[in-house]
């Protein structure tokens, strides 16, 4: 009985010892190839593993990592407006893009954020608008537009948590 339990406790050592050297090999693969995987662990957009895509050019919708400065990282959203969109907030704090309502402000969490008069701005050859999925999502609704020189990759989710 003695010698069952030390041959368990030699098999979970071993496995655990082959989990341990397989995630450091894929963490040293990810580091050669550049970033490939993408984790989302935010309410922002689905939660889970983002790939990296190869596609080059960027339109309405596409997921897409960039980095964010305020946040010191990146952040995962879907593109919701490309130039030469223009792009509008209203005093109700909805969001519009090209004439069409597309989110709404969250006075409660974000109460500066409302706009006092209908704002407009036609986003630039080097700017897109992004939004995440939920409406507590911290985007371009409060932040503006962002600058192509931060994209970081465009991705598709992988594997949903």
């Amino acid at each position: 009985m003695w010698v069952s339990s030390l041959a368990q406790r030699t098999n979970a050592k071993l496995w655990w010892a082959i989990f341990a050297i397989s995630v450091l090999s894929f963490i040293i693969t990810i580091q050669i190839l550049g970033q490939i995987f993408f984790i989302n662990r935010t309410e922002s957009m689905p939660r889970g593993i983002y790939v990296k895509r190869t596609k080059s050019n960027i339109e309405f919708n596409d997921v897409i990592v960039f980095y964010f400065n305020e946040f010191k990282g990146n952040l995962i959203k879907h593109v919701a407006a490309i130039s030469p969109s223009e792009f509008c907030f209203d005093e109700e704090a909805s969001l519009w893009v090209d004439g069409f309502p597309i989110a709404q402000i969250n006075i409660e969490k974000y109460p500066g954020k409302k706009p006092n008069q209908s704002q407009c701005q036609r986003l630039m050859a080097d700017e897109i608008l992004v939004l995440g999925d939920h409406p507590n999502s911290y985007d371009s609704r409060y932040f503006g537009p962002i600058k192509l020189k931060c994209l970081v990759a465009q991705v598709e989710l992988l594997w949903e948590f």
